[in-house]
Order: C-alpha cells, then sequence, then structure tokens
C-alpha cells in the first residue's frame, strides 16, 4: 500500500509504458530471490521488497488502459484486464500449491518467478502494442466490431 500511495504522489516524467517495463524488471528482481530464503524472517523481508514492486505494476497497467483505449471500450479491458489478473492469480495459486506439495517450498516460490518472467518477456517482445495509435476507427459494441469509417466520410463530404 505504501508503495503504490508514493507512486501515485510522483509527478512522473517518463512514459507509462517505460514505467511499465521498469515495474515489471523490478517485480521480476523481486521475484527471483524468495525461492533461496534460508527462514521465514529473512523470506518476509524479501516478500516485503518483492510487495513493493505490486502496486506501481497494478497502477501503471491500469494507467495503460486509460490511455491506449478508446473511450467506447474502456470498461470492456479494464474488465479483461482485472480478469485476467484474477485468473493469472488462481493458476499460480493452483500451480504453486501442487509444486509445494510435491517438492517443498523453494519450488512453489519459482512460480512467482516464472509468471513475472515471461509476462517482462511479453512485454518487451510486445512493447509496441503499448503506444497510442491515435483516436481508433473501430468500436466494440455488442461483441462485433463496428467502424466508424463510413460516418466519418459522410461528414468529410
Amino acid at each position: 500500500m505504501v508503495a503504490g500511495v508514493l507512486y501515485g504522489l510522483i509527478p512522473w516524467r517518463s512514459s507509462a509504458r517505460q514505467r511499465m517495463l521498469a515495474c515489471y524488471a523490478l517485480l521480476v528482481l523481486g521475484c527471483s530471490t524468495l525461492w533461496a530464503m534460508p527462514n521465514l524472517v529473512s523470506l518476509a523481508i524479501a516478500g516485503l521488497f518483492c510487495g513493493l514492486a505490486i502496486a506501481p505494476t497494478l497502477i501503471t497497467g491500469y494507467t495503460l488502459v486509460e490511455t491506449l483505449v478508446a473511450d467506447g471500450a474502456k470498461t470492456e479491458a479494464f474488465t479483461w484486464l482485472t480478469g485476467a489478473i484474477g485468473l493469472g492469480l488462481a493458476l499460480g495459486s493452483t500451480a504453486a500449491g501442487q509444486l509445494i506439495d510435491h517438492s517443498g517450498p523453494s519450488l512453489g516460490f519459482t512460480v512467482a518467478l516464472i509468471g513475472s518472467g515471461l509476462g517482462l518477456v511479453a512485454l518487451v517482445t510486445m512493447r509496441d502494442l503499448l503506444l497510442s495509435r491515435g483516436p481508433s476507427s473501430r468500436t466494440v459494441a455488442g461483441g462485433a466490431a463496428v467502424s466508424r469509417e463510413p460516418a466519418e466520410a459522410a461528414r468529410r463530404g
């Protein structure tokens, strides 16, 4: 919570795209040590530092949706993002639980590292999708794409 509040207080000069890559890199870095912690005290400290990256990453993700998605599709986009987060948490918890049951806690913590690492790879390889391309000529309504181009052409005359 503290990281989220502090993140929100900063008047950022970097783009949300750059911040998303940096936040995810910090998340991967934080997750990279969890599996190797020798006791609960060190795990709690490592978990605290890992957790500091979570709120800024979520805030930046929602900021990107706000800036990249056309007004008519924002609610749907936020729903997809929230659903994807929930699905990722459910699948990650299930995988980690199975690994912990079969191999112990250290291996279970690798799920967070693998998941965040894959997320960072996806962000880096598809970072061009995080750029605004101006107003969209298509919106989603009732599950079908509707083109606004004929109406725009008629207005231009």
